[in-house]
């Protein structure tokens, strides 16, 4: 729900977001690539735990996604 809500904002605002000055622009971009990429990270660390919850494996796999995911998150709410 949460990509059909962004995209359907971004495409609303489409020509608004393309009559930006060029570090406007810039800012806009990266802030929706580095929220659409904690997004899929999060969901990510979701998969591992709904896959097999009980298992130590999926743990460490989810672990080692925790924490770049904590960092885009955090940089995407920064940016925002």
């Amino acid at each position: 729900m949460v990509i059909i809500v962004m995209v359907l904002l971004a495409m609303d605002s489409f020509t608004a977001i393309t009559d930006l000055s060029m570090p406007s622009l810039l800012v806009v971009v990266s802030n929706m690539v580095v929220g659409a990429v904690a997004l899929g990270l999060g969901y990510a660390v979701i998969g591992f735990w709904l896959s097999k919850p009980v298992g130590n494996m999926n743990c460490y796999r989810a672990k080692k996604l925790m924490l770049p995911t904590l960092i885009t998150w955090i940089v995407s709410l920064v940016w925002a």
